[in-house]
């Protein structure tokens, strides 16, 4: 299929209600956009940034609360199960009430639609992978390896969909990557007494060995599923034709479909996993459902939405990662009086750097 329109007369786009018509009425979605809107362009870049700043700040919260949660014992999988039960619910009941429903006659729906629906089953992967790395070896190399998965969308971005590789978009995703590298290299030499504690204590168990590269293959695991997961999720964007079929409610409910059918089958090989979760479990999974309805219907389809339609959809993901890692270090170090290394600070202000600098 192809991933980009013939270039017709008119594109269909969700546009928040900001932009107006050439006659001064709002643009709601479903309304006629001209094919060169050149005007535009500055105001879907700045929206579009704007709702993938407010990401990155609602993606750190949820960092906040699975840090409450890992020290309170809470299993990261069934939190993950609750929220995509939760999104999977509420679509089924919101579907009904959606301006138009996805045809599934139409081939091109039938692939974006899967194509979200494996975008669960990525972030499902994605994250599992994460644990298995981060249990059997350095914890924030193998945390870097996950977020550096943004490379995934601005890569394919540029080589398949034709967005422009920017001298600023060059430098700021290389600013972002040696920001991660930076954390992840500082936060395990910080670590090491800790790692090394932990192997005292655990000398038999099969589940942390530090002194081997044993954590680097479910690493690389977890840097292709969750890029791959970026990759798809940001994929429905570049389909305009279809983007009044498949609202953000639709491609909310598809992903977290994937993700629950994931879940429901790693549980099949986990005893631990099938037993009803604890009080604490599900009050974690409602705040997190609460953070992601909002992320998931107001910001990250709506954001991917105007920076594709803007020719910067390759940036889109790198906005959001740059936003989470500054704003939870700061959260680490303000609240927690966490200290961090001399490289962990030279990660961040890279990450800042990047941030800036891709948006230029």
């Amino acid at each position: 299929f192809e991933a980009r329109s013939s270039a017709p007369a008119t594109h269909y786009l969700l546009l928040p209600p900001l932009f107006s018509l050439p006659d001064g009425s709002p643009l709601h979605s479903g309304h006629a956009l001209p094919s060169s809107p050149y005007s535009l362009l500055p105001n879907m870049l700045f929206t579009g940034i704007t709702l993938l700043v407010l990401l990155g700040i609602l993606w750190m919260l949820e960092g906040v609360i699975d840090s409450y949660a890992a020290r309170k014992k809470a299993s990261a999988t069934r939190i993950f199960l609750l929220v995509a039960i939760l999104m999977v619910v509420l679509g089924g009941v919101l579907l009904p009430f959606q301006s138009r429903l996805p045809d599934l006659r139409n081939p091109t729906v039938c692939f974006v639609a899967s194509t979200l629906v494996a975008c669960g089953v990525f972030t499902y992967l994605g994250c599992f992978f994460l644990f298995k790395a981060m249990a059997k070896g350095p914890n924030g190399i193998s945390w870097a390896f996950f977020q550096a998965a943004m490379l995934f969308p601005f890569t394919l971005g540029i080589i398949v969909h034709g967005d422009k590789a920017t001298p600023c978009r060059l430098a700021g995703i290389s600013l972002l990557t040696a920001g991660l590298l930076a954390f992840g290299v500082g936060g395990d030499k910080k670590n090491k007494d800790i790692q090394q504690d932990a192997r005292q204590v655990e000398p038999k168990s099969p589940q942390r060995d530090f002194g081997k590269w044993s954590w680097l293959l479910p690493a690389l695991a977890a840097f292709a599923t969750n890029g791959l997961a970026m990759y798809t999720n940001a994929l429905s964007s570049r389909y305009e034709e279809i983007l009044p079929q498949l609202t953000d409610v639709t491609r909310s409910t598809l992903v977290y479909s994937g993700m629950a059918a994931a879940c429901l089958f790693h549980a099949l090989f986990r005893k631990d996993l099938r037993r009803l979760p604890t009080k604490i479990e599900c009050a974690m999974g409602l705040l997190v459902g609460i953070f992601t309805i909002l992320a998931s219907y107001f910001l990250v389809f709506k954001g991917n939405d105007l920076m594709a339609r803007a020719g910067a959809g390759a940036i889109a993901y790198p906005i959001p990662v740059g936003v989470c890692v500054v704003s939870f270090t700061l959260y680490s170090v303000i609240h927690l009086r966490e200290k961090y290394s001399p490289l962990e600070w030279l990660g961040m202000i890279f990450c800042t750097a990047g941030i800036i600098v891709i948006i230029l």
